[in-house]
């Protein structure tokens, strides 16, 4: 394994800690290697230690090459500042990417709590854009940036169609960043359909990083076995999602009474043909229910759809 620390700003004591795996001739097919980033939470005040290293080489021993982002903190507190640090870390992976053996298309974030905040900031502020977004215990609201005394924007509104699949994991009983943070921003992640996997563990207090001995620093409250199984959980999703990447997905080819309630949703006339003989489809909730079905299961509800001379002609055109 080669370790390399490139320095951001020494004033500051920022840099990018990369750790690469070799290539092997007995391991050819593993070259080029995704990469997963880790920012380390800390409320901005600090970079924490056992949400650094000990989290990269989890990721190093499923075959990931890895890194660490000590962004800005403390003294230099700042939330561009800190946004820039990633910026920079991403680039700079890209950069090198053929010098590391990194595959630029399964690059992930991971963060945990303010580091969790910077990674959902860098994926939908920035250019950066991570094939996968995992996060434990995530900063995500608002009122949090004056408690830990940065200026930043809204990331829930900041939130749209197209961000990365996203990993989350967390507690009901965490004591600083209570669970609404998640279930806010996973509730934003489905508004715009967004893929999500979320793991919400009853017991644990905030910042177990890995709940397991190794990161416990001797407390046996840090020690949460249900929670650590979010490591393995976490790398089984990584292997379907970065299976996923540069698939053809198989379009198949529709009748037009097969087509999804969604897609005729888009044309004006024939969204007001649907709610007119299924007002109840202008609740979203009642919408997201069928918004998948093909439109022939709604005309079997609402047969007087069928007769609006919109609709009749779309549902006699050729396929």
């Amino acid at each position: 394994m080669r370790t390399l620390s490139i320095p951001i700003n020494a004033k500051q004591e920022t840099r990018l800690d990369v750790f690469l795996l070799a290539d092997s001739k007995e391991m050819a097919d593993q070259s080029p290697r995704p990469l997963i980033l880790v920012l380390p939470g800390g409320g901005y005040d600090f970079t924490s230690d056992r949400e650094a290293e000990p989290i990269a080489m989890q990721f190093l021993a499923a075959g990931y090459h890895a890194a660490v982002l000590r962004y800005a903190v403390a003294a230099f507190k700042d939330f561009e500042t800190a946004l820039a640090d990633g910026e920079f870390a991403f680039s700079q992976i890209h950069e090198h990417a053929a010098e590391w053996s990194v595959d630029v298309n399964r690059i992930g974030l991971i963060g945990f709590s303010a580091g969790g905040h910077l990674a959902v900031a860098m994926t939908v502020l920035t250019k950066a854009r991570p094939a996968a977004l995992l996060l434990g215990y995530p900063v995500t609201l608002p009122s949090f940036a004056a408690f830990m005394d940065i200026t930043a924007p809204n990331l829930i509104q900041a939130v749209k169609p197209g961000l990365p699949p996203t990993f989350i994991f967390t507690t009901y009983e965490d004591n600083l960043v209570p669970v609404e943070n998640t279930l806010i921003f996973a509730k934003a992640l489905e508004e715009a359909e967004v893929p999500l996997e979320l793991h919400l563990f009853q017991k644990g207090q905030h910042g177990l990083a890995l709940g397991t001995q190794i990161t416990a620093n001797g407390q046996a409250k840090a020690i949460e076995p249900a929670f650590a199984q979010w490591v393995n959980l976490a790398k089984d999703w990584l292997v379907h999602r970065f299976a996923e990447i540069g698939q053809t997905p198989i379009t198949p080819k529709l009748t037009p009474e097969e087509t999804p309630v969604r897609d005729l949703m888009a044309d004006s006339t024939l969204r007001a043909a649907i709610l007119h003989a299924a007002p109840e489809l202008s609740d979203e909730h009642a919408y997201k229910i069928v918004r998948n079905m093909p439109i022939k299961e709604i005309i079997l509800r609402r047969p007087d759809l069928a007769k609006d001379p919109s609709m009749a002609k779309f549902l006699t055109q050729e396929a």
